[in-house]
């Protein structure tokens, strides 16, 4: 070789090194430099994961503290099948997994054997059940921390409370309202795969706690909703019902303190089998002679009419002008003064009032017109409340160039008009309230995660629609329906019952109404000279006894019957329950069989065995025995103190722990 040829091999090879050097030192930069973030990111993916750690759904109380939906933790217990199967763990494993689990060992080796990264082993176990296998620290197996809604009361108001799917987010009533309140926030934590042994948090590694949601009190009291679901139920099988629906409100604030939908079988299966739609905000109907209570108002407000004026009822039947108006057989009367009107529920006296609204001459039936919707409007039909609940609807009061030249006369006793049945027990609620509208509320605060007050939502006054004196007079008529007119019968002793009946005609298909399909209602007051509670029960879709008086109202009488001899009858009549409980227990009803007696409707002389019993059920026979209970926890009765047969006189004290915390 020659010495030119071995300097320029020399030469090759230096410059063959140097281009290696100089492309392993740009590889280099870019893997450490360029792609740094890259390969960083591929790195930590296979080495160490984020995992999620779900925040614990915010409670929903009602008025009183009862837990009416909460959040419960529970865990997953999932495996990798490979990785066990090669560290040759499958038999010391299942008999670890079945012993902890109570299983067979066999079913679980079922599960791990199979050919794959991935096995369910148990779904929600308890929590003391997922710690004991953390600690057993089998390689390949894994607890997920999961989060379950539950609610105490079963469904109890179930359409107002509402539920979650399964991803915990909600999509009805409160939970959907309120979701971003409810929800909190979930932490996360990083893991590190450590091989043949599998993820562990370690020291120093990067870790956010979760953020729980925040409570939700409502207005609600558990006691009466369940009085009212258990009466309406009943009602709807009874009457032949499509369906019903019944609310109380307490009229000096607006509170909702009940709110409940039934529906028949059938009722079920045409609808699809939903019984989440709250239909006391998003069903509109039309009200019939409940109404009457807005023509009134206006008139006596007006000075329109005098309530001792004498009308020509027509002894059933009257012309006016392009239609005629005929009453139902138990209201045919020749003359009627325009209380008696009221009472009576007479549509051609409240058909004459309504044209009264206008005055006479020129121009009256237009002003007529302009005065009963301004009225309306007053007392919040046609528009929404603006509750804090989802699918609300407006009802259906047209503007006054869309009235025909009967309007006038129909909408005066309940027809061409569509409300929702919050609308109606609101403006039963104003005259109750001496006159004064309150806007309806159904949550009373958002409470923090540590029980503190975040928000608290105070009762506001919409407006003043009619007089102190006009108000007055409405409930001295209300009180005259249940002691002289459709509602007689009615009245419950002590608690002095006032309301209005009601008897609606069904719209049929193409048009008109039904001569056999009707919506009976009626909705009260009590007590009648200082109202606490409007309460109002429609019936949909009757075909039998189908009057509001004898359908609806002993709906209503019953409720308060059975309200005053439970926890709620507490702030209302103190001093009177007692009495109440023995006016319950005596009094005779009309149209209804006596119920049978059950655990919620005795009255103690010993500590009964409340073992098992819900917690205010339980409370609530205690308190009618003038016993002095507290209350631990919640759920179901788990233990008593004093024990059963122990002699219950007045303001003993007993103890009432609940199955939870």
């Amino acid at each position: 070789m020659s010495p030119y040829q071995a300097r320029y091999r020399l030469f090759l090879v230096c410059v063959g090194g140097a281009c290696l050097w100089v492309y392993l030192v740009a590889c280099l930069m870019n893997i450490q430099i360029l792609k740094h973030e890259h390969y960083r990111e591929r790195a930590e993916k296979q080495h160490e994961y984020r995992v999620a750690i779900p925040a614990n759904r915010g409670r929903i109380y009602d008025r009183n503290g009862e837990v009416l939906a909460r959040t419960l933790s529970s865990n997953t217990i999932i495996a990798d099948p490979a990785r066990i199967q090669e560290l040759g763990a499958l038999d010391e494993t299942g008999a670890v997994l079945g012993g902890i689990l109570g299983i067979r060992p066999s079913a679980v080796r079922e599960k791990l054997g199979k050919r794959s990264r991935f096995a369910y082993i148990a779904r929600k176990v308890d929590p003391e059940v997922g710690d004991r296998i953390a600690e057993a620290d089998l390689p390949g197996v894994y607890c997920i921390p999961e989060k379950e809604r539950t609610r105490p009361f079963e469904n109890l108001a179930l359409q107002v409370v509402g539920v979650t799917d399964l991803d915990m987010k909600g999509i009805e009533g409160i939970e959907k309202e309120f979701e971003p309140i409810l929800r909190g926030e979930d932490g996360w934590k990083v893991l590190q795969a450590i091989p043949k042994v599998g993820p562990r948090s370690l020291p120093g590694f990067p870790y956010r706690p979760p953020v729980d949601g925040c409570d939700v009190k409502l207005t609600l009291d558990a006691s009466l909703q369940t009085i009212v679901e258990q009466e309406l139920i009943e009602a709807v099988e009874s009457s032949g019902a499509a369906w019903g629906m019944a609310m109380a409100m307490e009229p000096s604030t607006g509170d909702v303190l009940a709110m409940a939908t039934s529906f028949s079988e059938e009722e079920r299966r045409r609808s699809g089998g939903s019984i989440l739609m709250n239909r006391c905000i998003a069903a509109q109907y039309e009200p019939g002679s409940t109404f009457k209570l807005v023509t009134y108002s206006a008139a006596f407000e007006e000075q329109a009419v005098s309530p001792y004026e004498i009308f020509d009822a027509g002894n059933g039947e009257m012309s006016f002008g392009s239609y005629k108006v005929r009453e139902a057989r138990t209201s045919r009367y020749d003359r009627l003064t325009g209380r008696q009107g009221f009472e009576k529920s007479s549509n051609i006296v409240s058909a004459q009032i309504g044209y009264r609204l206008g005055g006479r001459g020129e121009g009256s039936y237009a002003r007529g017109v302009e005065k009963l919707y301004s009225y309306s409007r007053a007392f919040g039909f046609g528009a929404r409340t603006g509750i804090a609940l989802p699918g609300e609807l407006p009802g259906l009061l047209r503007r006054p160039r869309e009235w025909s030249g009967r309007s006038l006369g129909t909408v005066a006793f309940g027809q061409e008009i569509a409300v929702t049945l919050l609308q109606l027990t609101a403006a039963y609620a104003a005259i109750a309230n001496d006159g004064v509208l309150m806007e309806p509320r159904i949550v009373e605060s958002i409470l923090n995660p540590d029980g503190t007050v975040r928000e608290r939502f105070r009762s506001r006054a919409v407006r003043r629609v009619v007089s102190s004196e006009t108000a007055a007079l409405m409930r001295d008529c209300m009180r005259g329906v249940v002691l002289r007119g459709t509602g007689k019968g009615l009245d419950v002793p002590l608690w002095r019952l006032a309301g209005k009946t009601g008897t609606a005609e069904m719209i049929v298909e193409g048009g008109g109404y039904s001569d056999t399909r009707f919506t009976p209602s009626f909705i009260g007051y009590a007590p009648a000279d200082d109202p606490r509670i409007v309460l109002a029960v429609v019936l949909v879709d009757v075909s039998r006894v189908y009057y509001g008086g004898a359908v609806a109202g002993p709906v209503v009488r019953e409720i308060f019957l059975k309200a005053a001899c439970s926890e709620i009858a507490e702030p209302f009549l103190p001093t009177l329950r007692r009495e109440a409980v023995a006016t319950w227990a005596h009094a005779g009803e009309p149209a209804r069989a006596e119920p049978e007696p059950s655990f919620a409707a005795c009255l103690p002389e010993t500590m009964p065995d409340c073992t098992g019993r819900f917690l205010r059920e339980a409370k609530a026979v205690l308190l009618r025995a003038e016993a002095a209970v507290r209350v631990r926890g919640s759920g179901t009765v788990a233990s008593q103190d004093p024990a059963p047969g122990t002699l219950l006189r007045s303001g003993i004290a007993c103890t009432l722990v609940g199955s939870e915390p």
